[in-house]
């Protein structure tokens, strides 16, 4: 299994040359898959002004973890926030 972070031998996270593979930054591609996924779900799970918060100061206003993870029963909570 290759980790999805090594590109010509050198790690694209780290930032170092000769990637061994074998650091605790190492993913597969359907680990980092998943672990996007989890990450969007959580953030998605968020109370709204939350998540408005998190995206006005992380994510320039967007909201990309609700293109991922949005169940069909929050969208209009999403849309009428309370």
């Amino acid at each position: 299994m290759e980790c999805t972070f090594k590109e010509n031998g050198d790690c694209k996270i780290l930032k170092i040359m000769d990637c061994s593979g074998s650091c605790k930054f190492r993913k597969t591609e359907s680990e980092l898959t998943e672990s996007r996924e989890s990450a969007a779900n959580r953030l998605a799970s968020l109370p709204y002004k939350v998540q408005a918060l998190i995206s006005k100061t992380q994510f320039n206003r967007k909201m990309p973890w609700n293109e991922v993870a949005i169940q069909p029963d929050e969208i209009y909570t999403r849309r009428n926030p309370r």
